[in-house]
């Protein structure tokens, strides 16, 4: 802005950039207090009514009288009165407010209903996969009565055929019958396969849902018991340590759970499931980008100890993770981990990556092994 620029009014002030006001059409500048506009009214204008502001002279020019000084330029009516200005703004404020907590209500009910839903679904799949695993027991429990009945059978028959070995006749119905009885036991061990087979993928399908339940969960392991504990400060703290502050609202539960045998002397690991699979995404990685946490780190008292953040993977998924380090460790493989409840190997660092996803993909392992003494 130049210096020294007259203000309109004729006052001969020069108008500064605190009290300026200029118009947008004839761009005069004007002293606010020459328009009967204090200073805090002026700072309460927005942005967009001082950019389109009409100078007295522009808007009142078809409208001007003479000898009538009540219409001069600097007293034009045009001018805002400080209710006016003071409260455009709070009426923008307040109207956006009432949109806001319009639009969270309304995304919060959305949310729910959705949460409900689904809730519902996963409650009808299990319910089903419940029923359809009872009724497999049922008929797989009918179909060994059926065996045994058979094996009875068949000995009875090995008795009647050295009893009856004289009659040819005699001894040629009772083979017929023993072809067909054979034939029913082929058909029941058929069934019996199908039922097993089906029973396999049912269990594979039940320990996929139970790792997608647990896809926003951390087990926290080697935490130290104390009685009284608070595991929300416990975890704050290992926020804290890692350098990834946690918000409570990120995190739904947190608790300890039992050890799968009952002669585990170790402290019980901490389950938390966080809000988002982001959330707990971002926390391990600021975890491995710390790569350790110790118990005197977190405001735990006594024998220091390392504390460490896994995902929390289901039964199976650990003990298939335990038998893969167990097998890596025998070919000379040097990295086993998990990512998104997949196991994943490496021999070396220039070597490709590989999953593991059942005990017969150990094999890979072997192959590898041939290759590298070759």
């Amino acid at each position: 802005m130049p210096r020294n620029i007259e203000c309109g009014s004729g006052c001969g002030r020069p108008v500064t950039r605190q009290s300026l006001m200029q118009c947008h059409l004839c761009k005069s500048s004007y002293h606010c207090e020459c328009l009967n506009i204090n200073l805090h009214q002026l700072a309460t204008m927005s942005k967009e009514y001082l950019a389109s502001w009409q100078c007295p002279a522009c808007s009142n020019v078809s409208n001007r009288h003479r000898g009538n000084r009540e219409n001069t330029p600097v007293r034009s009516s045009v001018i805002p009165s400080v209710e006016e200005t003071a409260s455009l703004p709070q009426q923008n404020r307040t109207n956006a407010d009432q949109d806001w907590r319009a639009f969270t209500q309304e995304l919060q009910l959305m949310l729910n209903g959705w949460r409900n839903e689904i809730d519902n679904s996963l409650s009808q799949i299990s319910n089903d996969i419940k029923s359809a695993l009872s009724d497999m027991k049922h008929e797989i429990q009918t179909l060994r009565t059926d065996q045994n009945n058979l094996k009875s059978g068949f000995t009875n028959l090995s008795q009647e055929v050295a009893e009856l070995k004289s009659s040819t006749q005699y001894l040629s119905k009772q083979n017929e019958d023993l072809e067909k009885k054979v034939h029913t036991l082929e058909g029941h061990k058929k069934d019996a396969q199908e039922s097993h087979s089906l029973v396999s993928t049912l269990e594979y399908k039940i320990d996929c849902l139970e790792q997608q339940a647990r896809q926003c969960n951390v087990e926290i392991v080697n935490v130290p018991e104390k009685k009284n504990e608070n595991l929300i400060t416990i975890l704050d703290a290992i926020g804290s340590v890692i350098k990834y502050p946690i918000q409570q609202k990120d995190v739904v539960s947190i608790h300890r759970v039992p050890h799968a045998h009952q002669q585990n002397n170790k402290p019980k690991n901490v389950i938390v499931k966080f809000s988002a699979r982001s959330v707990r995404d971002n926390v391990l990685s600021a975890y491995r980008k710390m790569k350790k946490v110790r118990s005197d780190q977190i405001g735990i008292s006594g024998h220091s100890q390392d504390i460490y953040l896994n995902e929390h993977l289901t039964l199976k998924n650990k003990t298939l993770f335990r038998q893969c380090r167990e097998e890596a460790k025998k070919c000379n493989y040097k990295y086993v981990w998990v990512k998104n409840a997949t196991i994943l190997v490496r021999q070396n660092d220039n070597s490709p990556a590989f999953a593991v996803r059942s005990c017969n993909d150990f094999v890979k392992f072997k192959c590898s092994l041939t290759r590298m003494e070759t």
